[in-house]
């Protein structure tokens, strides 16, 4: 229990000094990647000012409260005006950061378990461009409304989330669990490098 709690802490301690490095904007990086030739952004909606500033997350030792100042919204279509990717940028109390991450993982992780159709019975990590992404992805593209949840933590109070859409049979681009893989792994690839890009300003 101690050496998880030990963990946890520098998983947090890194999250809170890895944001300190940058010499760009994290929240605007996060909201400019306009998409790939396959994809196009939809312009960016930004949570009203009235919302609530928490939200709860089910995890495996029960619900987690999670602050969120602001959050973003911006839809990615596919050639076939299909949404295939939804992302989400979420800023966090600056004290809850390091909970409000291990609340995410939680949940990523409980819904692995109590979940049908997961590709992997653990969470994924994938390091794309400096990024570490934690999700996971269905096992088939003939059930659910999502394909494929993921997260990252850029730093500065950041929290990306990033869901691949099941969409209709005339809507798709997505034809086989392969091309999940390729489709999903390329626009995380794309995201990462136009971040690191951009941060590196």
């Amino acid at each position: 229990m101690k050496k998880q709690i030990s963990i946890l802490s520098a998983f947090a301690l890194t999250l809170v000094l890895f944001g300190f490095t940058f010499k760009g904007d994290i929240k605007d990086c996060c909201l400019s990647f306009t998409g790939a030739k396959v994809l196009t952004a939809s312009p960016k909606e930004k949570q009203p000012e009235t919302a609530v500033k928490t939200k709860t997350l089910q995890t495996a030792k029960g619900a987690a409260e999670v602050s969120v100042l602001e959050s973003y919204k911006i839809a990615y279509s596919n050639l076939k005006k299909g949404v295939f990717v939804n992302l989400k940028v979420e800023l966090s109390e600056h004290k809850q950061y390091g909970k409000d991450t291990a609340a995410v993982l939680d949940n990523l992780k409980y819904q692995i378990k109590h979940s049908k159709n997961i590709e992997n019975s653990h969470l994924i990590e994938q390091n794309f461009n400096g990024s570490k992404i934690y999700g996971f992805r269905r096992n088939t593209i003939d059930k659910d409304s999502i394909l494929g949840s993921f997260a990252l933590f850029p730093g500065k109070n950041t929290i990306v989330y990033i869901n691949f859409n099941n969409l209709k049979p005339e809507q798709r681009t997505v034809e086989s669990t392969y091309d999940l893989r390729v489709q999903s792994n390329g626009f995380l690839g794309n995201y990462t490098s136009h971040l690191r890009r951009c941060l590196d300003k």
